[in-house]
């Protein structure tokens, strides 16, 4: 695993502050025109600037099919207000069918699922992305539940009633950066940057997505169809590693930056909710407990921040008991018998945002040297608040 040195910094967005390590705007002097370059090695911190004319990646063609259930990710940076930002499309003129997600002349972010021309489920944001700021965006069509969703870096903000699937069509592209490759000039066009883009042929659920979204995923993973993590650098192809292997082919020069952040933005740890318990259940029953295990590269009795903890549906909730005021109840312990020191802390159910319905909780925190950590492990939720079914106004 690669960690990178990441810097911190505060945005105000909505309602929410949202505390996102490394978010720096990339500068142009930063850019180099993608064309072949065998003689320099990529790294593992790019990201492709559009320039907003007419150029994009051609990902065809699409290997969506009519799945039952879809996510869609990626970071976004917008360089441009007041004009439409087409991220991710996989859809035939104009929203006949397939998906987009887009960023509206408002610059909030846009999920389209359509079956035909006028059959169309569509979730709009209520934050509206700023000029020049990195943010992580999401896309989910969730068949079980007939909705369709938008998350902004991992909140769900917008859930929209749709029950007629995705049309499909043998005509259909799958673009970045471009409403179609080249019907709709100049408007239809992103002005900004794509990293880290991900399709999945499942609805994740906000737990998912905020537990994987600052990190580089296993390549594996069970339903990812399609990931970009567009990294090369140089050159022009974007690689697909993905289970559909849909290399991408860079049309008229995006340009290969230095992202400005890191991809990697924090350091996968792995957790156990309630060690040596069969069920990870989760009730309105007090505290619980929940191990961060150590490993080669951490010593989780030693190295870790204990005050800095949260645990909950997005790994940013306040829930960790303490003793005294100012005393996290955590003690050292090997629960998995690897004859290592694992730190056990306990959290407090009520304040875990946890409702009935989620599948994954979230731990997240800082190493004492400053080093953001991640984690994640499936649970039950029991006795807990149950998330109420939301409507959209016409329904």
């Amino acid at each position: 695993m690669t960690y990178f040195r990441c810097e911190s910094t505060l945005r105000q967005a909505g309602s929410h502050v949202l505390l996102t390590l490394a978010l720096l705007s990339a500068q142009p002097g930063a850019a180099r025109a993608a064309t072949p370059q065998a003689d320099e090695p990529p790294t593992t911190n790019w990201a492709l600037r559009f320039d907003g004319v007419d150029d994009y990646v051609d990902l065809s063609p699409s290997p969506l099919g009519t799945p039952a259930g879809l996510t869609v990710e990626a970071w976004v940076r917008i360089d441009e207000s007041g004009k439409l930002h087409y991220l991710v499309t996989d859809a035939y003129d104009d929203y006949n069918d397939g998906f987009s997600l887009v960023i509206g002349v408002d610059g909030r972010v846009t999920f389209v699922v359509a079956a035909n021309m006028s059959t169309k489920g569509i979730a709009v944001s209520s934050t509206a992305l700023q000029v020049g700021d990195w943010y992580h965006v999401a896309g989910v069509y969730d068949a079980d539940n007939d909705a369709v969703k938008v998350y902004v870096d991992g909140a769900e903000e917008a859930v929209v009633a749709y029950s007629d699937g995705i049309g499909y069509s043998s005509t259909r592209d799958l673009l970045l950066g471009s409403q179609s490759k080249g019907y709709y000039r100049n408007s239809r066009y992103l002005k900004g940057a794509l990293d880290e883009i991900r399709l999945w042929d499942a609805a994740r659920s906000a737990a998912d997505i905020s537990a994987t979204m600052r990190a580089e995923i296993d390549s594996e993973s069970t339903g990812l169809i399609g990931y970009w993590r567009l990294n090369e650098g140089s050159g022009v192809s974007a690689e697909d590693i993905g289970s559909a292997g849909n290399t991408g082919r860079l049309i008229r020069g995006p340009e290969w930056i230095e992202a400005g952040w890191a991809t990697v933005l924090a350091m996968e740890v792995t957790i156990d909710i309630r060690p040596l318990s069969r069920r990870n259940l989760i009730s309105n029953r007090g505290k619980f407990p929940v191990a961060l295990l150590s490993a080669e590269d951490l010593n989780a009795a030693a190295d870790v921040d204990r005050s800095s903890l949260t645990f909950g549906r997005t790994g940013s909730e306040p829930s960790l008991h303490l003793q005294w005021p100012d005393r996290p109840h955590c003690r050292a312990r090997d629960v998995n018998r690897d004859r290592r020191s694992d730190l056990v802390c306990w959290f407090v159910a009520r304040e875990t945002e946890l409702e009935v319905g989620d599948s994954r909780g979230v731990l997240r925190g800082l190493t004492t040297s400053g080093t953001e950590f991640v984690g994640s492990d499936a649970i039950i939720v029991k006795g807990l608040r149950r998330r109420p079914h939301r409507r959209s106004a016409g329904e």
